[in-house]
C-alpha cells in the first residue's frame, strides 16, 4: 500500500505541474513569437531521449560531490544537498526529472489543441468584448476539453509505469522512499521471485488506473467526436 500511495502522490504532483506549465507555454507559443519553430524543436529534445539515458544523466547531475547542480549551489554560496540519498529529496528529484522530460509532451498536445481553434471564433469574442480571461474560460478551454483530457489520461497512464528513472537514479531507496508500484512489482517478481504477489500488484495497478480513467471520463463527460 505504501508503494501505491507513493505512486498516486507522484502521479498527482507531476501531472498537475506538467499540465499547468504546459498550458502556460502552449498559450505563449500559440501567439506570434519570434523563432517559434526553434522553441518547439528545443521542447521536443527531452521526449526523444531514452528514459534510461535521462535517469542516468540526472543521476550524475545530482551527485553530491561532482554533480553540476551542487556545483552551482556552491557558486552561489548555498549548501550542497544529498539529492538521491535523502528520503525527502529523492522522490522530489524523481518528480523534477519527470516534469523536465514530459512537460514538453503536454506543450505539444495542448499547442495542437489551441491551434485547432478557428481564428474567427477568437476574433468574434474580441468584438463582443470578451477579456483574455473570459475567452480562456468560456471559449478556449471548452473547445480543447477533449484534447486536455486525452493529454491528462496519457500522462497518468504513463506516469503510473515509472520505472526507468527509478532504476537509474535511486533503485527504490533510500529507505523505500522511491519504491514506486512499478519498481515494487519488478523487485517482487525478478529479485525475490515472488511471481504471485507481483502479479497481484500488477492487477492492482491495472484496477487503480482503470478506476482513475473511468472517473475522469465521467466527470469531464469525455467523448471523441
Amino acid at each position: 500500500m505504501q508503494s501505491l500511495l507513493l505512486t498516486l502522490i507522484f502521479v498527482f504532483v507531476t501531472v498537475t505541474i506538467e499540465f499547468f506549465i504546459g498550458i502556460l507555454i502552449a498559450s505563449i507559443l500559440n501567439k506570434e513569437v519570434k523563432a517559434k519553430r526553434f522553441y518547439q524543436m528545443i521542447f521536443l529534445l527531452p521526449i526523444v531521449v531514452a528514459s534510461t539515458v535521462v535517469g542516468l544523466t540526472w543521476r550524475f547531475m545530482l551527485n553530491y560531490e561532482y554533480g553540476i547542480i551542487n556545483y552551482f549551489f556552491k557558486l552561489i554560496h548555498l549548501p550542497k544537498l544529498v539529492w538521491l540519498a535523502n528520503p525527502i529529496l529523492a522522490p522530489l528529484s524523481l518528480m523534477l526529472v519527470d516534469i523536465w522530460q514530459w512537460t514538453p509532451f503536454m506543450i505539444i498536445i495542448l499547442l495542437a489543441g489551441l491551434q485547432s481553434i478557428p481564428t474567427e471564433v477568437i476574433e468574434a469574442s474580441v468584438i463582443d468584448g470578451c477579456s483574455g480571461i473570459q475567452a480562456w474560460i468560456y471559449i478556449k478551454l471548452p473547445m480543447i476539453k477533449n484534447v486536455i483530457v486525452i493529454a491528462l489520461l496519457l500522462r497518468i497512464i504513463d506516469t503510473f509505469r515509472i520505472y526507468d528513472s527509478v532504476a537509474m537514479m535511486t533503485r527504490g531507496g533510500p529507505v523505500y522512499a522511491t519504491n514506486t508500484l512499478s519498481w515494487n512489482i519488478f523487485t517482487r517478481g525478478f529479485r525475490t521471485f515472488n511471481f504471485g504477489k507481483a502479479a497481484a500488484m500488477s492487477l492492482l495497478m491495472l484496477a487503480v488506473v482503470t478506476l482513475i480513467i473511468t472517473a475522469i471520463s465521467k466527470i469531464t463527460e469525455f467523448e471523441i467526436n
